[in-house]
Order: C-alpha cells, then structure tokens, then sequence
C-alpha cells in the first residue's frame, strides 16, 4: 500500500541537497516516521488489537532520496483501507491518519536536520 504525500518531496530534497550526514537525515527521518506510525496506529481499526500491532516504520531509500515507509503486513490491512466486498467501515483509515500526521511530521523532521 503506497501513499505519497505532498510536502515530502520537498524536504527530502532539501534533506539531499544539504550538507548533513546520512546519519543524522535518518535520526530525523525515524523521529518523523514514528509520529506517522503512532497517527496509523491510534486511527487503526479495533476488533481483536492485532491490527496496531503491527505496524513498521523502515528508513529507505526512494530513487536515490532517502525517505521512510509505514506499513502493515497482512492483506487485512490493506482491505481496510480500501474495504472489500464485504467491509467497507474503515475506509481511507491509513490515509486520514497519515494526512492528519503528515505536517507534524514534516515541521519535526525539519527542525532536526537544521539542529546543530
């Protein structure tokens, strides 16, 4: 399941374009990925729990920029994003949670790499 939010782009951009070690990008970047994952999670679905549990954040590279991914790890996660023939209750659940987080992230992300 892939969601590409806009804003992003531009700070992995400025991210390679500056001077700053891959070392500390990836600190910011798992700062940043943890506040998206923990939005995922609190926007997660509630029938058993195991659902936010299994949540991962993954610092990787995207053409060449570094960037980070959240991702469950079950076919159940993407049906209740996208609803099924039969579940259609948490649709666009992943997504809200993201685009809620999205900014926070971003400003959190941003402010680490500029920190001397």
């Amino acid at each position: 399941m892939a969601i590409e939010i806009k804003g992003f782009e531009d700070v992995f951009e400025n991210l390679d374009d500056m001077n700053i070690s891959d070392k500390k990008k990836r600190a910011a970047l798992k700062e940043g990925a943890e506040i998206v994952r923990q939005a995922v999670i609190d926007n997660s679905p509630v029938a058993t729990g195991n659902m936010k549990k299994r949540w991962k954040s993954k610092i990787k590279r995207f053409d060449g920029n570094l960037g980070f991914e959240i991702r469950g790890d079950t076919m159940q996660d993407i049906e209740n994003e996208f609803g099924s023939s039969k579940n259609k209750k948490h649709i666009g659940f992943f997504s809200k949670a993201v685009d809620g987080a999205s900014d926070k992230a971003v400003r959190l992300i941003a402010k680490e790499v500029l920190k001397k």
